[in-house]
């Protein structure tokens, strides 16, 4: 059972659009009779059984809720979730934590759920939930305005397994003179292992654009960095 998708704020301010799905990854109904979402919000679960690989979605406030999406909602939660970031965990009915969101409104976490019409998407719900490199902003409303997300069904994002991460990228320059290299150096993590890593790279200008180039980044230490 994991937290899998949270919709924290909305654009125009509407303080009490707010919403957060759990997803059942196994392939057995669950019973969440007794379960809690708690720490941000306050809620505990009653009779509800989520079906197997199945979602249930829970909401601030329920009529809003409807204005914007027809998912069927188990229940209205207790409190706000902070616009600047939150904890969020799931609790079964032994009180055990058995997933946990600690989610922000800055990199590396999603910007555009920050106000803008998309939610805050989990990427593979094998990986941690605290990894902000395992969430995504839902698509875009054609507007820009108007609430999107995916309640009650699987995300855009999904991935079985979580992709390759890429953090701390950094270069020598900003401003490469003719002829001399550029150094690119980047983290680049899976749980999988990795076969390799490439960077890829286009000259343009005033009416051109080159062949893309591949070069293969080399190792060193935790980090892969390459010259071209």
């Amino acid at each position: 059972m994991v937290i899998n998708e949270v919709f924290y704020h909305a654009p125009d301010n509407l303080n009490d659009l707010q919403w957060i799905e759990v997803h059942n990854r196994t392939d057995k109904p669950v019973s969440l009779a007794g379960w809690k979402i708690a720490k941000g919000v306050k809620y505990t679960f009653k009779d509800s059984t989520i079906a197997p690989r199945g979602y249930l979605v829970i909401c601030k406030n329920r009529a809003r809720f409807q204005e914007f999406y027809d998912t069927p909602i188990d229940g209205e939660f207790e409190k706000s979730l902070s616009r600047s970031g939150d904890e969020i965990e799931l609790r079964n009915s032994e009180d055990t934590v058995v997933d946990k969101v600690v989610y922000r409104d800055d990199s590396p976490w999603p910007r555009a759920a920050d106000g803008e019409s998309p939610s805050i998407e989990r990427i593979s719900p094998a990986a941690a939930g605290d990894l902000p490199e395992n969430w995504a902003s839902s698509p875009w409303s054609s507007d820009g305005k108007t609430p999107t997300g995916t309640p009650g069904a699987q995300n855009h994002s999904f991935s079985s397994v979580l992709p390759p991460v890429i953090g701390n990228i950094s270069h020598t320059s900003t401003r490469v003179e003719p002829d001399q290299p550029l150094r690119i150096q980047a983290t680049v993590w899976d749980s999988a292992g990795l076969r390799d890593v490439t960077v890829r790279y286009v000259v343009a200008g005033p009416g051109f654009v080159r062949t893309e180039v591949v070069l293969p980044m080399v190792e060193r230490s935790r980090f892969a960095e390459s010259c071209s």
